[in-house]
């Protein structure tokens, strides 16, 4: 069992080898452990009209990934190579960790159970291929929290227990503002006990969990509030545009059904397009089922005599916590907030924030099936094992698809940016040549993309919104800046301007990308 474990992180590591993370997320977060290291904060570069760089701090993303990445850079001079060792170092621990978990399980489960749950976990398709560096990260720490929530719900209670479970729980915000809700998820946790059992050290505890992750979490608002004046980013009014939107449900991950398979390749590489009403209709249904047959199986096991439920439950409680603390979270902003930053697209509806979500749903099933207590049909429980090995083999196949299909379109040479022509290689190329012969390399933003806004900043150009580009009238020959325009027949009126301003200056035309937008250099005259 073991050697398959290995050979399936193994896989893992290949997949993340043939593939380096380069998000759009995960770009600015490189970006900002770059400038940390330089000196300048965990920061975006920018350019003043006046022609004055600087740097200003960025809290789309709490500060305690890019530092991360900041302390392994300054050893691999390399952001990316350091995401990858993380990476490594995070699919490693997991395995040691889950197995100290599922160790304090033995007197209720089978022993397999573990080898089902790490084996699917590793080579999940949704868990882990869904999400970037940061969220693989905030996995390790959900998983030290809830390895010590356990131990001080099965082993004696100890005070250090309580306390890194909550300290790890408080932690997660410091890496995505995701998280918020579930860095309570142990005080919750211990609230319920209390409530079910009426036993006062149990209010005591959730009340210390609470406070503890409380003063955890409170840090990146102390940070945010310091440093920019915000608590967060979402404060922004220009950002997020605030109401009652209850039609973006519609948009609701079949997370029941995602936490075991990836249903978004039913859509890439069977239907091959990004919607379709009978699939998605069909896939909430399955979804809700599995939903359906796990209250059912929880209930069942709860009737049975064999083994007291109020023992039993607590290896699910804290699963159960999770779910609900993520769900409610991503529910607020889903249902308060005109999301951006495209239509379609919703908190609560996007895999990256559902990850805690997956890992809690897996556990849960797994738990289930693995019990040692007759309190369901043994054929069905046998059935439920034979489709997780299939969805593990399954998993397998496509990870290593995935991993022969990208093996050699990318690079870990910081200097390259290996992506599809129809991206924004152009950009990056140019932006690194130019770095090259000592030029202070300008990116002019007129937000035709984002992403084409953090590969020029994870290139290392600064940045400057193209209505206060328009104004720069003169610069010398130690400048060179880059930009997009779209199509003629789809121009904006900022479109113009820039096209205008550029005409005063040497302008050349590099390329396209996209299709449909064209690549600008400008130099001085």
């Amino acid at each position: 069992m073991w050697l398959i474990i290995i050979l399936l992180i193994l896989v893992r590591v290949l997949y993340f080898y043939a593939q380096p993370d380069l998000t759009t997320d995960h770009l600015s977060q490189m970006a900002m452990a770059q400038h940390f290291l330089e000196g300048n904060g965990f920061s975006f570069k920018y350019l003043s009209s006046d022609l004055n760089i600087f740097y200003s701090t960025h809290i789309q993303w709490p500060p305690l990934y890019p530092f991360i990445l900041a302390l392994i850079s300054f050893v691999t001079g390399n952001t990316l190579l350091s995401s990858f060792i993380i990476q490594i170092a995070v699919l490693v621990s997991l395995m040691f960790i889950w197995n100290k978990i599922f160790i304090l399980f033995n007197n209720l489960i089978s022993e397999k159970a573990y080898f089902y749950f790490i084996s699917l976990l590793i080579i999940s398709t949704s868990i882990i291929n869904n999400i970037n560096t940061i969220l693989v990260f905030s996995l390790l720490l959900l998983s030290l929290s809830l390895y010590f929530t356990f131990s001080y719900l099965f082993d004696k209670e100890s005070k250090i227990a309580l306390i890194f479970s909550s300290f790890f729980a408080g932690l997660l915000f410091w890496t995505h503002y995701s998280y918020f809700f579930v860095a309570f998820y142990p005080a919750v946790v211990f609230g319920v006990i209390f409530y079910l059992r009426k036993e006062k050290k149990y209010l005591f505890t959730a009340l210390a969990s609470f406070a503890l992750s409380f003063i955890v979490a409170l840090g990146v608002l102390v940070y945010n509030y310091i440093t920019t004046g915000f608590i967060n980013y979402m404060d922004n009014p220009h950002i997020w545009n605030a109401g009652f939107f209850p039609e973006h449900l519609l948009l609701t991950d079949p997370f029941f059904l995602n936490a075991f398979f990836n249903s978004s390749y039913f859509y890439h590489y069977i239907l091959k397009t990004e919607h379709d009403v009978l699939l998605t209709i069909s896939l909430q249904i399955i979804s809700f089922a599995v939903f359906i047959t796990i209250c059912f199986l929880l209930l069942k096991l709860r009737k049975n005599k064999s083994l007291p439920f109020d023992k039993s439950s607590l290896m699910f409680l804290p699963f159960i916590a999770i779910i609900f603390t993520t769900i409610s979270f991503l529910l607020y902003f889903t249902l308060h907030y005109n999301e951006i930053p495209r239509p379609g697209w919703t908190h609560i509806g996007d895999p990256r924030y559902l990850s805690p979500v997956y890992l809690a749903i897996l556990a849960i099933v797994i738990l289930l099936m693995s019990i040692k207590a007759d309190y369901f049909n043994k054929k069905f429980l046998s059935f439920l094992k034979q489709l997780i090995l299939i969805l593990i083999v399954l998993s397998l196949a496509i990870n290593i698809f995935i991993t022969f299909k990208e093996w050699g379109n990318y690079s870990f040479n910081k200097n390259i940016y290996n992506m599809p022509e129809v991206e924004l290689q152009a950009l990056f190329d140019n932006i690194k040549l130019e770095a090259s012969l000592g030029k202070k390399v300008v990116f002019i933003d007129n937000d035709l993309t984002v992403r084409s806004f953090r590969i020029s900043q994870y290139a290392g150009a600064a940045v400057i919104n193209s209505n206060e580009a328009v104004h720069i009238k003169n610069f010398n020959s130690n400048f060179v800046f880059f930009f997009f325009l779209p199509v003629t027949e789809q121009y904006r009126d900022e479109d113009y301007r820039l096209l205008q301003w550029c005409e005063k200056f040497n302008s050349k035309f590099i390329g396209k990308v996209y299709t449909k937008l064209n690549l600008y250099k400008v130099n001085s005259l």
